[in-house]
């Protein structure tokens, strides 16, 4: 196997908009390395893991990839490619030049030396980059508008008319005629914020933030005593960019703690990924499947859909424990091959009890069933070990399992009505 030092690392379509993998290349011979099934984090930094040579990772803006190659190649140099960095200054350009109505000259007025350039608008200090951002470029296209609109006066009063006016500065004549008759700048034609809209209660929103209130169900409830009549769904939208970058500035700085003690985080067991009621929708937006899944305290935790198609978070015994389980409780049975059935049913009544005792919570009723059927095939193979001439059919195992071990059902109410019960308020 050749060893890869300078990988480029992109997506691509095996379907376009919907199904799409990974390509890597070998930026130093410009030749294709491999190409993954999927476009995952996981998948990826496994991918790295194999080539342990790889010394600068050439990637996209996404954070996906970003990921793979903190778990995979955490000493490889992450940069970005030309294509990306072209991109990069057409959407911030873009993005400065998008809410003006024509392309503005140098100024004639500054030239001259009779107007000062407008100073720079400083950054707001916000509880989410994300606000600050969009405040500053508001800010940086009013100060333009503001120098434009003194332009505009400068010239007139200079004896300029409006088609002059127009051709020097590259405007419309009816924007000029607008301006000229006004003596301060008119406000942006823009839809002014309603009850409906979370913007409505920005400031609120803030300050609820900066104080750690981060559920969106304590800030609906805040901000509908204040008058809010939206939805909570546009609530949830609203505020999902500030939750992603706590997330992301939560982690590096456990990352860095942990790196202060010479410690590190598992890349499987510490990561940040997409999850959530809007989850599904967001990837489907973007070309990707489902959204990831996490294990935590046995349980696997899925992005799910209820009966009636609205999001739920589903919860599912993990494949590993439940594996484990059953492979002890074969040696067991092995050990006990010889006692009688009332033995062996008794304990397996025990363990199959104590199993549901803690899995059996809502959406995990298919695992329950699984897990018991299994421990009922694992009894029938025990028993017909013991003779040749055993005759331990299927139909007596059902009347057995009937008789000795309890019936998958459901034992603990949903997450909400437990807290609630333990928390009143």
């Amino acid at each position: 196997m050749i060893a890869v030092h300078v990988a480029g690392v992109d997506d691509w379509a095996w379907r376009k908009g919907s199904n799409y993998g990974t390509i890597i290349v070998d930026l130093e011979r410009r030749e294709v390395v491999d190409v993954l099934a999927d476009r995952s984090a996981s998948t990826t930094a496994s991918w790295f893991k194999d080539h342990p040579g790889v010394e600068v990772v050439s990637r996209d803006r996404a954070g996906l990839y970003a990921e793979a190659a903190r778990q995979g190649a955490p000493q490889a140099r992450q940069v970005a490619d030309r294509f990306h960095l072209l991109q990069n200054f057409r959407e911030t350009v873009e993005r400065q030049l998008g809410g003006y109505e024509a392309p503005i000259r140098d100024s004639r007025i500054g030239a001259s030396g009779n107007q000062a350039a407008s100073p720079l608008p400083i950054r707001l200090d916000c509880s989410s980059d994300a606000v600050a951002q969009t405040r500053l470029i508001r800010r940086e296209r009013q100060a333009v508008r503001q120098q434009l609109f003194v332009e505009i006066r400068a010239l007139f009063e200079g004896g300029s008319s409006i088609g002059e006016i127009a051709r020097k500065l590259g405007l419309g004549r009816r924007r000029v005629e607008r301006w000229v008759r006004r003596i301060d700048l008119p406000d942006r034609n823009t839809m002014a914020s309603t009850p409906s809209n979370p913007a409505y209660f920005g400031v609120l929103l803030e300050r609820r933030w900066a104080e750690g209130i981060t559920k969106v169900r304590h800030l609906f409830a805040e901000i509908g005593h204040h008058g809010y009549t939206g939805s909570f769904s546009h609530l949830a939208r609203f505020l999902a960019p500030w939750h992603e970058e706590d997330a992301r500035r939560f982690l590096d700085a456990m990352r860095e703690r942990f790196e202060a003690f010479a410690l590190t985080l598992h890349p499987d067991k510490t990561r940040l990924i997409e999850f959530g009621r809007h989850a599904a929708d967001r990837r489907a937006q973007r070309g990707l499947g489902r959204p990831e899944t996490f294990n935590f305290l046995g349980f696997t935790y899925i992005c799910g859909r209820s009966r009636r198609g609205r999001f739920q978070l589903q919860r599912k015994t993990r494949r590993d424990r439940m594996r484990a389980t059953l492979q002890e409780i074969k040696v067991e049975l092995r050990r006990r091959m010889h006692q009688p059935i009332r033995e062996q049913g008794s304990w397996l009544r025990q363990v199959v009890t104590g199993h549901f005792g803690y899995y059996a919570v809502p959406t995990n009723a298919r695992a329950l069933s699984a897990f018991r059927h299994y421990v009922t095939d694992l009894w029938r193979r025990t028993l017909r070990r013991r003779s040749q001439k055993d005759g331990s059919t299927w139909a007596r195992m059902t009347r057995l399992a009937d008789a000795w071990l309890p019936a998958p059902r459901i034992l603990h109410p949903w997450p909400d009505p437990r807290f609630a019960l333990a928390h009143p308020r």
